[in-house]
């Protein structure tokens, strides 16, 4: 029987029983690229689809999950400022996704009709908005369920998921940040996220896409900010130019991330900085939210770290960022609400970070919790790192097109 019969029942009846035919399946890598690339579109098309003007160029980079990096936050406002549209289409992150982040801001409206996001591209030339009842609802579906019975690290559905968000906003070119880790969403070694991440630009050509993949070492740390509060406290340091040396690093990669897939001259990245904080300013007017509240949020992140982690000795500082996430994951479930779905409710600041030589006595990191869960974070925030004699060797990074 042919896998895609599997994928139409999906698509007719997304019932468990369905998903879990399709999920098992995929484990076993069943699919075919033009099955993947079939489920992707059925993805798409089962919501509204962006019909964009015709002299317009639409790119993304999205990313394959994982704690810390800020590309999707960042690298909007990037294209953004070449001159792109970028029509942002996710879903939730753990801990720390794009949208998850932006809907902290007050008054920040993530649900939109295709006519409103068209009036807020129109407006500012970036929206940011959530894969629900509207725009792929049975990518929605489907991620939610997975993430439910612990299938979200299956290469072919990832890829089928973010190329149907794509596909579903008329995107033309995309980036994808791929971070490598044993838990990682595109394989668990560099091999299989060099092969996945072939497959992926190959699906992406069949569907009209050019596609080009970004691939980092995702068991360090990219970058010291880590919580949706956090994101946010980052974004204010970069705007004010007040970075830290690996929060810049990150932000320049960012950077050349989205000059990769520019093709129309250079431009400095000093510019794309002055630039900027004007750009997040209009795209929060135009998803309703508040500069104040924005302001006013990051100032209680950062006056809210309250409490700190020593080095019990010396050595070379080792941060686990799948222990760092399960932590994170865990608190912020514990608070979700009826009302308040992206809890805010805990977030670490690393003042050390991978590969860094400490001193017995240095603070490696600070972090916030609500009440209810402080006591099981200060437990347990201990166990996310350890401190080596030596470094590790490491790859860092890799472009794949």
């Amino acid at each position: 029987m042919s896998n895609k019969v599997t994928i139409q029942r999906f698509v007719n009846d997304p019932s468990e029983s369905n998903m879990d035919n399709l999920i098992s399946l995929a484990k076993i890598n069943a699919f075919s690229d033009e099955e993947i690339c079939y489920l992707a579109t059925c993805l798409a098309q089962s919501g509204d689809c962006l019909t964009l003007p015709k002299n317009i160029i639409a790119v993304d980079i999205p990313s394959t999950g994982g704690p810390s990096s800020l590309t999707t936050l960042i690298c909007p406002l990037v294209l953004n400022i070449l001159g792109y549209w970028v029509p942002k289409l996710g879903v939730r992150g753990r801990p720390a996704g794009g949208i998850d982040v932006l809907h902290q801001i007050p008054g920040y409206i993530i649900e939109f009709s295709s006519a409103e996001i068209l009036e807020c591209l129109n407006g500012c030339g970036y929206c940011h908005f959530l894969a629900a009842s509207q725009h792929t609802p049975l990518d929605a579906k489907l991620f939610n369920y997975r993430s439910q019975v612990g299938a979200t690290a299956i290469p072919s559905l990832v890829i089928a998921s973010i190329l149907a968000k794509k596909i579903a906003v008329g995107l033309q070119k995309t980036g994808l940040d791929v971070r490598v880790s044993p838990n990682g969403n595109f394989g668990t070694t560099w091999e299989q996220a060099t092969f996945n991440s072939m497959r992926f630009v190959s699906i992406a050509k069949q569907v009209g896409i050019a596609a080009t993949c970004f691939l980092s070492d995702n068991t360090m740390l990219q970058q010291p900010y880590v919580g949706r509060g956090e994101a946010l406290l980052a974004l204010k340091q970069i705007f004010e130019n007040q970075c830290s040396t690996y929060l810049k690093r990150h932000f320049e990669r960012c950077i050349s991330m989205c000059l990769e897939l520019h093709q129309n001259g250079c431009i400095e990245h000093s510019k794309i900085l002055d630039e900027l904080e004007n750009h997040f300013k209009k795209n929060i007017q135009m998803q309703n939210g508040s500069w104040d509240g924005f302001i006013e949020k990051t100032e209680i992140i950062a006056t809210s770290h309250t409490e700190s982690l020593y080095a019990k000795k010396g050595g070379f500082l080792h941060i686990n960022s799948d222990k760092l996430k399960i932590l994170l994951v865990k608190g912020q479930e514990l608070c979700n609400t009826t009302n308040q779905k992206f809890s805010d409710s805990c977030g670490v600041i690393f003042k050390k970070m991978d590969h860094e030589l400490v001193s017995k006595g240095d603070v490696i990191l600070t972090f916030r919790a609500e009440p209810s869960i402080s006591s099981m974070i200060r437990e347990n925030i201990k166990d996310v790192i350890t401190i080596k004699e030596r470094i590790d060797n490491r790859i860092d990074y890799k472009v794949i097109k």
